[in-house]
């Protein structure tokens, strides 16, 4: 018997936008959706706020934002193969 165990908790983090939009691509989605989805991604940049202090504004290259449809959406799309991968 084999048990895969998948961790899916820091995972939207981990979404590299690169490798995302080159998928959604790959896929067929090339019309005004795909560019859509780059102009969401792109310059994005996250910072931290505690208290009254707020930290330098970030730019990151990966990561899917939580709690918005693009983010579940896109993350679903970037896992989607992973059955075949596995076997």
């Amino acid at each position: 018997m084999d048990i895969v165990y998948f961790d899916f908790l820091k995972s939207f983090g981990k979404v590299s936008h690169d490798y995302l939009i080159k998928k959604l691509h790959s896929l067929g989605m090339r019309d005004k959706r795909l560019y859509w989805i780059c102009d969401f991604l792109n310059d994005c940049s996250q910072f931290v706020s505690y208290n009254k202090y707020i930290s330098t504004s970030v730019k990151v290259g990966s990561g899917v934002p939580q709690g918005s449809v693009v983010g579940s959406a896109s993350f679903v799309t970037f896992i989607d193969d992973l059955p075949d991968a596995v076997s």
